[in-house]
């Protein structure tokens, strides 16, 4: 029986067996042989398992008596992270550890008084997996020859840093004569630290040279090749690796599963990896990084527990609808187009709560229905483009209903209720929402998803064996801790390019092997300190700190990487994903180039070394293409691009390649050429070559234009094509929007003149020629206008309050302004008005226009503001409010 750390670590191992014959060994991890030995004896204790989700029931319990400063952050997340992490720590180190922790006072005191109330609330009914190594040691003390009869002998596969409990168990198989252990040493001091004190600890001497002490520079590697590459960027680094591994794959034969991509740093390369690899078509196998928070039932029902309780802020609810696979409750589902939404109610102006939802789409429905049937009327519009504006209105209507019945949904069950309560609420949340076909995000390999996101909610219902009840943020809070669980495996192990961290890879060998992402600060990380307790004396095997041990970890795995193939590759990218800044290689690469060069290389001259045959240097995707092999390009793009290059290296003009006269690089290169060309072409909006073809065709001559978007195709043909043609453009969001913006401020101020000017012609208060404003008109004018001012706020154009009361402010007196200079106006030109926002060139209106050189006629459309009339009728004032 081979007991391994992890399963991936035993994979070679297992497959070097079954080459020599062992067909009868079997592989287990150590808290498996824990169970077959020591559970049996808890169960008849009547102990239960401490599962993950008591775990934490009993911390939240725990950390809510927490004195201060503690108590201060109990009900931050990270303090449960936190305080999590500082008891597990405490549970490997031994009572000795404790007391050397128990100063009077303090913080650190604090936690190891928490940490005696926790493991005092669950020792006598519970277990955790410590507890159950110890008991299974016992068995072995106790029942050694019964053990071994059962198990046969056992081999403890590199076993590093083991718990107190675990050294107990390998000590009593050890002194039985049914065990041996195999611990691999990598030849660094650093690394081999904890190995090594492991090795004395069971009593006995690994075999081979221990390490130099004070050895600098890299240990030695078996026989093989390193090499080392520089990208771009991170996305450029991966997609140079699939080169690299479709080109082994063809010209060596290598198989998928003889190679392997690994990493330290998780952001990007946990998800990076696993997505660039599946758009490539390669098989993945390894330990998935994703959680279940990162599965379409894990993002839907983390989602409806944030807005549960809030105050269905527009952001956040939008945010839910377009990112998870929402299905339609109570309406049809062409009804149903969250990105639709997401775009008519940031227009409605709506920012959060469920009045703010009922008034604002309410209001956005009754404009937009108004203002097609007045535009229709008119005929400034088509009864097509009114028909689409009462779509838009009718899809506001749907809007609100489906946000009315989420928010009779979300009600959660009440405060202290039982934890089972919350949990079938939460699942009957999950199934209303969830669509019934809800694919897994690109990089999430689990098919399952809907399943373990299920089974954990319904674990939480053990926590009603700790406390009486529970409340929203507490389940909430609970819920979200859970979801942090590993999906699974990204495929079957043995069947595709291995991915995984370094760690997961220690022990395993490989016939080709990439280690990406070697950036200073990141490979290796930086070793922060606990922050709830003091490093020094958090001492391990070897008298080492959990600083020091987390270091000759990191080491250990690289190291031993490095060593389980022979062609190794490391690189690193030129900027930082993860910070977006300017990267440096790692130390760990740079003293690979210090070998390969036989000379010390630092960071401000290996990018010098790129003539080095174990070097490669590309400054950009289209320098990688341009030496990458036919048959190591992934896609047509690639694979045409680099075909191209290769024919301008040649001295050969590109012009001539096949590829540039026909397809899509012939397209690309006519581009090329006539926007270079200094004159307007069908590139830069002059379209007239395909009007034989153009639905649009005769339009200048059958409708009229305004002379705003004829100058706005004349200035960028383009924009004019977004905006006009495809009826595209910015929608501002309204949680972001600090104070009016000027186009809603002229808006407003137009309207409050037109109804002024409409009113006084109706109700017969409108000054004779060269007459000015009475005092009577000025309360008119402002009481117009506190009413548009509270129509623009209804509609969440305003902003800011404080701003915008001074926006009003500002308003009321350029109206102020208003009457007094259209008084002088009026005495001057002794004119009078007569018609307020006059259209010109719709159908049924008067026409203006131009006809030019050609003959052809430009006809125009607009809106005149006003228009007044001199007393002898000689002459018309248009008059544009600005």
């Amino acid at each position: 029986t081979v007991v391994s750390p992890t399963r991936y670590a035993s994979l070679s191992l297992r497959q070097e067996l079954g080459r020599s014959g062992f067909a009868n060994v079997r592989f287990i991890e150590i808290p498996v042989i824990s169970e077959m030995l020591g559970g049996p004896q808890l169960a008849r204790e009547g102990r239960r398992p401490l599962t993950a989700v008591l775990e934490s029931a009993f911390l939240r319990k725990v950390i809510a008596e927490a004195a201060e400063p503690l108590g201060q952050v109990s009900d931050h997340p990270a303090a449960l992270t936190g305080l999590r992490a500082s008891f597990r720590e405490l549970r490997g180190s031994g009572e000795d550890v404790l007391e050397a922790l128990d100063p009077p006072g303090g913080l650190t005191a604090e936690i190891v008084t928490l940490y005696r109330m926790f493991r005092g609330g669950t020792r006598c009914m519970w277990y955790d997996q410590e507890d159950l190594t110890e008991a299974a040691a016992g068995v072995v003390s106790v029942e050694g020859d019964i053990v071994g009869a059962d198990l046969g002998r056992m081999v403890f596969y590199l076993p590093r840093n083991p718990s107190p409990a675990e050294t107990r168990l390998m000590e009593a198989l050890s002194r039985h004569g049914r065990c041996a252990s195999l611990l691999g040493t990598t030849g660094d001091e650093r690394a081999d630290g904890p190995v090594l004190a492991l090795a004395e600890e069971l009593g006995f001497a690994p075999g081979g040279p221990r390490p130099a002490e004070g050895r600098e520079g890299p240990p030695a590697l078996p026989p093989g090749e390193t090499r080392l590459h520089i990208a771009p960027n991170a996305h450029e680094e991966l997609r140079w690796v699939i080169r690299r591994i479709f080109e082994r794959a063809e010209e060596k034969g290598t198989p998928f599963h003889k190679m392997a991509i690994l990493y330290r740093a998780d952001n990007p390369y946990a998800a990076l990896i696993p997505a660039e690899l599946m758009l490539a078509d390669i098989p993945v196998a390894g330990p998935d990084r994703a959680t279940l928070g990162d599965t379409a039932a894990g993002r839907t029902l983390s989602g409806l527990l944030s807005l549960s309780g809030g105050e269905l802020g527009r952001a956040e609810v939008m945010a839910w609808l377009t990112g998870c696979p929402v299905k339609a409750r109570g309406s049809e589902p062409a009804g149903f187009s969250p990105s639709r939404w997401d775009r008519l109610t940031k227009k409605a102006g709506i920012v959060g709560g469920l009045g703010e939802w009922r008034s604002r789409l309410r209001s956005y429905e009754r404009l937009l229905t108004e203002e097609a049937d007045r535009r229709e009327r008119d005929g400034e519009i088509t009864q097509g483009r009114a028909d689409g504006i009462r779509a838009e209105a009718t899809e506001a209507g749907r809007a609100l209903s489906f946000v009315e019945k989420l928010a009779d949904d979300l009600k959660p069950p009440g405060y202290d209720r039982p934890w089972k309560e919350y949990c079938e609420w939460a699942l009957k949340l999950l199934y209303t929402y969830l669509s019934s076909e809800h694919p897994e995000p690109r990089g999430v390999a689990s098919p399952d998803g809907l399943h373990k996101v299920h089974r954990t909610i319904e674990d939480q219902a053990a926590a009603d064996n700790v406390t009486a009840g529970t409340t929203l943020s507490e389940f909430r809070r609970a819920v979200e801790d859970s979801l942090q669980a590993p999906v699974g495996p990204l495929g079957p192990t043995g069947e595709g390019v291995f991915v995984s961290s370094l760690a997961a890879a220690s022990g395993m060998s490989f016939d080709a092997l990439w280690i990406v992402g070697m950036i200073e600060g990141r490979t290796p990380p930086a070793v922060r300190p606990d922050p709830l307790l003091p490093e020094p004396v958090l001492r391990g095997a070897g008298g080492r700190s959990r600083m020091e041990r987390q270091a000759a970890a990191d080491r250990y795995d690289y190291l031993s990487a490095l060593a389980g193939s022979p062609a190794r590759t490391l690189s690193y990218p030129a900027v930082d994903a993860a910070s977006g800044a300017r990267a440096y290689p790692s130390r760990w690469l740079l003293e690979q180039a210090t070998a390969l060069e036989g000379r010390p290389v630092h960071t401000s001259d290996i990018e010098d070394l790129r003539d080095r045959p174990w070097l490669t240097f590309a400054e950009s995707g289209i320098h990688a293409l341009a030496d990458a092999g036919d048959g190591a390009l992934a896609d047509t793009h690639d694979y045409n691009l680099a075909r191209l290059l290769k024919w301008r290296d040649s001295g050969r003009a590109p012009s001539r390649h096949p590829l540039v006269v026909d397809g899509p690089l012939a397209r690309a290169a006519l581009m090329g050429r006539k926007r270079r060309r200094g004159r307007l072409t069908e590139f830069d909006g002059n379209l007239s070559s395909v009007a034989t073809y153009s639905r649009f065709r005769g339009n200048l001559d059958q409708a009229a234009v305004s002379a705003t978007s004829l100058e706005s195709w004349a200035t960028c043909p383009f924009r004019y094509f977004l905006g006009h043609v495809l009826r595209l453009g910015m929608v501002e969001t309204p949680e972001e929007i600090m104070t009016i913006s000027p186009l809603e401020r002229g808006s407003l101020v137009h309207k409050i003149l037109e109804r002024f000017i409409r009113d006084a012609e109706d109700e017969g208060y409108l000054p004779a020629p060269g007459e000015g404003w009475n005092t009577e008109a000025r309360d008119r004018i402002m009481g117009l206008a506190n009413e548009e001012f509270g129509a623009a706020e209804s509609r969440g154009v305003t902003g800011n309050r404080v701003l915008w009361n001074l926006e009003k402010q500002d308003i009321e007196a350029d109206l102020d302004t208003f009457l007094e200079e259209d008084a002088q106006l009026r005495g001057e030109h002794r004119s009078a008005s007569i018609r307020v926002e006059a259209a010109f060139g719709f159908a049924g209106g008067p026409q203006a226009g131009m006809e030019l050189s050609d003959g052809t006629r430009i006809g125009f459309r607009g809106m005149a503001d006003r228009l007044d009339m001199s007393a002898d009728g000689s002459s018309v004032l248009v008059i544009d409010y600005k």
